[in-house]
């Protein structure tokens, strides 16, 4: 390091041998506080006991009917170490008392996986169209998407405009079954609103719209779910006018059975379930994009 005062005259140095050697006092620091565990499996890989490098016993299960760990007969009356693994691919998750399995999650109460909720991603991949008025433009508090989410699930007045939409950008495929970008605000195809029927009655509100493809109809989602978020395992930052949510965990007796619905914490995303997504896959319907499941917890929306 040199003097800003007097260019190229140093004013101090620093040995790299001292960083070296306090790096290597650290690594030895750690190695000397690593302990190695032993993994006793059955023939499927569900561990049965773990052990230290002495054999001592440290950890010990049996496995109920549904996979649920309950003390084995060697178990120690504490425990020494916790390990979250459970049946081969599950690991034990804390936040929400379920078997976390790839990209699902298993009630282990239950004996089965708990039925996934997706979010409809709002990717332009596929939105060709888009909203205008008589000059061509929109207004931003003139948008049915602002309009919808403003509402918090009430339905739009008797005096509701049809929406008129048209061509964005010309490369965007003309062909998918559903347009999001207006969000919670809806626009399906007319093969995708007969397919879907069933699963959006009584959680929306039908209204039309004008676009250059015949059959199109606008859907506003109006079931909104309150205290449906598990907020101590959901990761979010409260902003002044919007929670923005980075990790969203949902109470699973809150969302089952519910196909499509919106949330007070989250107004303009909507959400879908399994047999939803089941339903476009099975009628190959196209512009569907559902992303990842969302995390799921069996915490009672009744439970602090």
């Amino acid at each position: 390091m040199y003097s800003p005062d007097a260019p190229y005259s140093p004013a101090t140095r620093v040995d790299t041998v001292i960083a070296e050697a306090l790096a290597a006092a650290a690594i030895d620091t750690a190695k000397r506080a690593a302990r190695i565990y032993h993994f006793h499996t059955d023939l499927v890989g569900a561990p049965l006991e773990v052990t230290d490098e002495s054999g001592e016993l440290v950890w010990a299960g049996q496995y109920a009917a549904w996979g649920k760990v309950e003390p084995g007969g060697k178990q120690l009356t504490n425990a020494r170490t916790d390990q979250p693994l459970r049946y081969a691919g599950q690991y034990a998750d804390d936040s929400t008392c379920l078997h976390y399995h790839t990209i699902r999650f298993y009630d282990l109460n239950a004996g089965r996986c708990m039925n996934s909720v997706y979010g409809l991603r709002q990717e332009d991949a596929f939105q060709a169209l888009v909203q205008v008025d008589d000059e061509g433009e929109i207004a931003y508090d003139a948008s049915v998407a602002i309009r919808a989410t403003a509402l918090c699930g009430r339905e739009f007045g008797s005096n509701f405009e049809p929406v008129k939409l048209s061509w964005g950008t010309p490369r965007r495929n003309k062909t998918s079954d559903i347009q999001t970008m207006l969000s919670p605000f809806l626009v399906f195809s007319a093969k995708a609103f007969d397919a879907l029927a069933f699963l959006l009655e009584g959680s929306g509100q039908l209204l039309p719209v004008e676009t250059p493809v015949e059959g199109m109809r606008g859907f506003h989602v109006t079931r909104v779910l309150e205290d449906a978020v598990d907020m101590k395992a959901s990761k979010f930052k409260i902003y002044p006018q919007a929670t923005v949510f980075n990790k969203i965990v949902l109470m699973v007796d809150r969302v089952r059975n519910v196909s499509i619905f919106r949330l007070k914490e989250s107004p303009a995303a909507v959400f879908v379930s399994d047999q939803f997504k089941h339903a476009v896959q099975a009628n190959k319907l196209k512009g569907f994009d559902f992303g990842d499941a969302i995390a799921l917890s069996s915490k009672s929306s009744s439970q602090p």
